[in-house]
């Protein structure tokens, strides 16, 4: 049997590259890897493709400094020479920032990676209100959806105010019964308010939870 290695890339999703949906950006990540000339595993059956993975996608308009696929390839390479490569393959919107290997054996991306770090930048002269009750309704996709706050926003919700700019933090975690949207928590804080107003929307960090609770880098040292 042919020996794999599970290559965990670090990217972020920057500038104009937040506009590109899931779907384009995993075509970018895909030239990437090729320009890069990784040795990448293919998979079997009718229609074999190069064996990636990703971590939970983000929506169209939302900027990211911290995303994360795997590839896995059929020999070994140093990641610091990967990483030379990647960079040097790379798209300006996309750039590849780490990378290491991570065991085979490891969960999948989209099932470890289950707490999202955002910030929202909103005018300052617009008023918000932070706090939630302890279980959130919130309508999506013309559902309505039920959220325990402590389980989905473990960290609630706060603010930074600026001259011109607020900025909104919060941190929102995937679980299996559904993981609450960004946009839909904003539509609920500023009300209609948020159609007057350009929102911008930033991803600032990810990371996978142990069995003790503690968030951990996706990516080990």
């Amino acid at each position: 049997m042919t020996p794999e290695y599970r290559l965990r890339i670090q990217y972020a999703k920057q500038g104009r590259g937040a506009h590109l949906s899931h779907l384009e950006v995993i075509r970018a990540l895909d030239r990437m890897a090729r320009r890069a000339r990784l040795p990448y595993a293919v998979t079997q059956g009718f229609s074999p493709h190069m064996k990636v993975a990703f971590g939970p996608a983000l929506s169209v308009g939302t900027a990211s400094r911290s995303e994360y696929f795997d590839v896995t390839l059929t020999d070994f390479v140093n990641p610091d020479e990967a990483l030379q490569r990647l960079k040097a393959a790379a798209t300006p919107v996309l750039p590849a920032l780490r990378c290491g290997y991570v065991s085979p054996r490891e969960p999948s991306l989209s099932a470890d990676v289950t707490i999202l770090e955002y910030q929202v930048m909103i005018d300052a002269s617009v008023d918000i209100k932070t706090e939630v009750p302890e279980v959130l309704e919130i309508e999506q996709k013309s559902k309505l959806k039920t959220y325990e706050t402590l389980e989905s926003l473990p960290q609630g919700v706060s603010t930074v105010r600026g001259d011109d700019v607020t900025i909104v933090k919060f941190v929102i975690r995937a679980t299996p019964r559904g993981t609450l949207r960004p946009d839909s928590l904003m539509q609920y804080l500023l009300g209609d308010d948020i159609k007057k107003m350009h929102v911008q929307y930033e991803r600032t960090a990810t990371y996978r939870e142990s069995d003790e609770g503690t968030w951990l880098d996706p990516l080990p040292l």
